[in-house]
């Protein structure tokens, strides 16, 4: 009697985790959770006063390389296109990856104090996306040059160097420090994009419903 009750609560359940899984999924990105809170709480370093250790670096990209966006036809440093296709199925349409094109290429991020540079192909790129709805069939993940970024990376201090000899401005300085291991550079640089860790209310009442009727159901069907 109960049984339907049981499978349908069961499918409800499943539902909710995924809905709780995908919301984390695109607040997340590349990041894990200790690095959204720390993009939230710590201070921002001068890239000249960086030291051995965790920092949170905050600058402006500059590329010498770039790729025009499809969506704004912007110079990026960093861009990739995700090429999908629109079909029918038993759950309404759904979007199928045809196939993907990403361009990378080296570039700085720079403050009023220095510059760092950034090898995106050893980096997790929080990009900016478009085109994520259901209709749209290309998918765009880019990096800006030209606007502000965050990097929350390991650093060790290497020594200053002049990146282009015949200038003498202070931000043509190097600042002398390197990125270790797998830095994370992300868009999101004011409060109201962080990634958000709270989970969706609708999505938490749904699994806990589910759960409840689930548990519900096994005891009266004893």
């Amino acid at each position: 009697m109960f049984g339907p009750m049981i499978v349908g609560a069961t499918v409800a359940g499943v539902a909710g985790a995924m809905s709780l899984v995908n919301h984390y999924r695109g607040q997340l990105g590349p990041m894990s959770p200790r690095e959204a809170r720390l993009l939230a709480k710590m201070p921002v370093t001068p890239i000249a006063q960086a030291r051995s250790g965790l920092v949170k670096l905050a600058g402006r990209v500059i590329g010498s390389v770039t790729e025009r966006s499809y969506y704004h036809r912007v110079p990026c440093v960093a861009l990739q296109l995700d090429h999908y296709e629109v079909r029918d199925g038993v759950n309404g349409p759904r979007r199928i990856l045809i196939r993907s094109e990403k361009k990378l290429h080296p570039f700085f991020v720079e403050d009023e104090t220095g510059r760092v540079a950034v090898d995106p192909t050893h980096a997790r790129i929080d990009f900016e996306r478009e085109g994520t709805d259901l209709e749209s069939t290309i998918e765009e993940s880019r990096l800006v040059d030209g606007e502000t970024v965050v990097i929350l990376a390991e650093v060790r201090r290497s020594g200053p160097r002049v990146v282009h000899p015949m200038r003498h401005a202070q931000n043509n300085i190097e600042s002398g420090i390197e990125l270790i291991g797998s830095p994370l550079v992300t868009w999101r640089t004011e409060p109201e994009v962080y990634p958000k860790l709270s989970p969706p209310t609708g999505g938490v009442l749904l699994s806990a419903m589910s759960a409840a009727c689930a548990a519900l159901g096994s005891v009266l069907d004893l």
